[in-house]
């Protein structure tokens, strides 16, 4: 298989799975630990993370407790060229603590080396995100 049939493959499957679950676990396991996740904007979570363990602590570590319901996402396309993919997705089911909808559409662009994730770079919602820190 081609190397952008693989990622194509790869994230698919990973979505797949993710949309059942929430972001989450399966997410979380699928980053190499020395992944670079940058959330772009100027939210609360936007930044630059530089491993997971920083991802996991610095940026979701900001939102848990904040929400009740993790989202579940639901892919709206998926275009990738060799190790690098762009997903584009909604996530519905998200509620903040105070039951606000915390649902939005994202596109992340991802890129894969050896069946991990090792780069992210995260487009969301930048008002949705700071209402959830300031309801």
């Amino acid at each position: 298989m081609a190397a952008t049939e693989t990622t194509q493959a790869f994230f698919t499957k990973l979505f797949a799975a993710i949309s059942q679950e929430g972001l989450g676990p399966i997410l979380l396991n699928a980053l190499h630990e020395n992944v670079k996740w940058t959330a772009t904007g100027q939210s609360p979570l936007s930044g630059v993370y530089e491993v997971k363990n920083a991802y996991q602590e610095d940026c979701l570590g900001k939102i848990r407790g904040r929400l009740e319901y993790s989202p579940k996402p639901q892919v709206n396309n998926i275009i990738a060229d060799r190790e690098w993919t762009a997903v584009y997705f909604h996530s519905h089911g998200a509620r903040s603590a105070k039951g606000v909808d915390f649902g939005m559409e994202y596109c992340w662009w991802l890129k894969v080396q050896d069946d991990k994730i090792v780069e992210v770079i995260g487009f969301f919602d930048q008002k949705q995100v700071y209402d959830l820190f300031h309801e």
